[in-house]
């Protein structure tokens, strides 16, 4: 390939028909992941304390009131046999956080070179790389 685009750059691109096609590649990503789980108001204080986890419950509470209906559920689970009992609910309580980053790169280069040209014709260009 390189040897191609030497002989098109010494010919001054003098040839019938001619393309070559550079193309770059760089990909690069960034992936993360968030985990909750789901704890009771006891297992929320045991993680955070209690004045932490009193904070968090209220604006969980005044987070899960504006929400419409089939929203509801997202910062609060309402136990299923027992939706009264609020000992029972569950607050979204933050767990870990995973990040990974991926980088590549690559080039690909395609040179293709058709001549539209005679044989004959062909002798006459004034390329001095090909005439030899």
């Amino acid at each position: 390939m390189h040897e191609l685009y030497a002989v098109w750059l010494s010919c001054k691109g003098v040839w019938g028909e001619c393309s070559l096609k550079l193309k770059a590649i760089k990909a690069t990503s960034n992936e993360a992941t968030e985990l909750y789980d789901f704890l009771t108001a006891a297992g929320v204080e045991a993680e955070l304390g209690e004045d932490l986890a009193k904070d968090l419950i209220q604006r969980h509470v005044e987070a899960e009131a504006k929400l419409p209906l089939n929203k509801k559920g997202q910062f609060i689970k309402v136990h299923p046999q027992f939706p009264d009992k609020k000992e029972l609910w569950r607050y979204k309580c933050f767990k870990t956080f995973t990040q990974s980053y991926k980088q590549s790169s690559g080039t690909e280069i395609t040179a293709t070179q058709t001549a539209t040209i005679e044989e004959d014709d062909f002798q006459m260009l004034t390329c001095p790389s090909l005439n030899h």
